[in-house]
């Protein structure tokens, strides 16, 4: 099964394209995500303000089921699809049109041994089947980054960018005092081996002193961290509650290193916004969407002993912390003000 994946995936994303025209005016949104998600929140929701939309939670099952398409609905999926939505989009009469908005690159997803097997195959479960049954009916394809348009060209995406909400742009967690610096370390199970990465660099800047490491992710990682001292491990959590307390508790530094692997390669930006609700300097691997952030943000090139590098020098040099943490906090800001994706794909 784990090499029939990466297969799959390369029939159906390979060629994936636009197989509809729009036919009719759009009259309502109805936007299909499955619980709350930041791919939304980032995403979809700032750009659906003061249109005629709906949202749907296609994982309360039965409950989301009982909505009815009407004519003039543009259904736009976020990520995922079940088999009771695709069937009513196959079968609904007058659309205006049909969306799907995905920010990773699924193909390189299924092909990552790193990723363990189950969340791969639950991935396969709410993307492969339910795409096939959709397919022919999509007019538009909405992707997170230049990196993935550009692998699956046949689709003639458009890239969103992600959109700060409110909540991640409020005053920033009170100053650390005193004590050790921390670093945040935060990553799902899809980085399941880029913990291993950042447990070696944290294993090394222990030894330093002066350091404590603040991390969450999968259980799956908890024996990644176990022997350095100055970690404090969280397993994952929801996502309203992780955007709840990165707001509340800070950090002296973000860190998202990550292997060059074809799925890291296609990632967003997105954690720059992370460090920002945590008040931190944002420090993260070389890659095409990081690199847009110009100044704003630290970048290390190669593997744990530039990070060691770069990271003591910032351990050192509290100043230097805080104007990068100031930096990546102007840049994200102006975030808020992009329009790109809607209304101009929905005109």
């Amino acid at each position: 099964m784990p090499g029939h994946l990466p297969d799959l995936f390369g029939q159906l994303y390979g060629k994936l394209r636009p197989l509809a025209v729009r036919s009719h005016p759009i009259e309502r949104i109805v936007v299909l995500k499955w619980g709350e998600n930041p791919t939304y929140d980032y995403y979809l929701r700032p750009r659906l303000r003061g249109l005629h939309a709906i949202t749907i939670d296609i994982s309360q099952g039965k409950a989301a089921s009982t909505v009815t398409l009407e004519h003039g609905d543009y259904v736009l999926s976020c990520r995922y699809l079940n088999r009771d939505w695709a069937h009513k989009i196959s079968r609904a009469t007058g659309l205006a049109g049909v969306g799907l908005f995905f920010d990773d690159d699924y193909a390189a997803f299924m092909g990552d041994r790193s990723v363990p097997l189950l969340y791969r195959l639950d991935v396969a479960r709410r993307t492969i089947l339910p795409l096939r049954r959709i397919r022919h009916h999509l007019t538009d394809i909405l992707v997170s980054t230049p990196v993935i348009r550009d692998r699956f060209r046949h689709a003639r995406a458009t890239v969103l960018r992600p959109i700060p909400g409110k909540e991640d742009l409020l005053d920033e967690p009170a100053p650390l005092q005193g004590g050790p610096v921390r670093i945040a370390f935060h990553a799902q199970l899809s980085h399941l081996a880029d913990h291993g990465f950042a447990a070696a660099i944290a294993r090394d800047l222990f030894s330093a002193g002066n350091v404590a490491f603040d991390v969450i992710g999968p259980a799956q990682a908890r024996n990644l961290w176990a022997d350095i001292p100055s970690v404090a491990f969280q397993s994952e959590m929801d996502w309203p509650s992780y955007r709840r307390r990165t707001g509340q508790i800070g950090a002296d530094i973000l860190i998202a290193p990550m292997l060059d692997t074809p799925l890291n390669q296609a990632r967003s930006a997105t954690k720059a916004i992370d460090a920002v609700r945590m008040g931190a300097a944002g420090v993260f691997q070389a890659s095409p969407a990081y690199e847009s952030l110009g100044e704003a943000a630290l970048l290390v090139t190669g593997g744990p002993e530039a990070w060691i590098t770069e990271l003591r020098r910032l351990i050192g040099q509290k100043q230097v912390r805080d104007a990068h943490a100031s930096r990546l906090r102007a840049e994200i800001a102006t975030w808020v003000k992009r329009s790109d994706g809607f209304p101009e794909l929905l005109s």
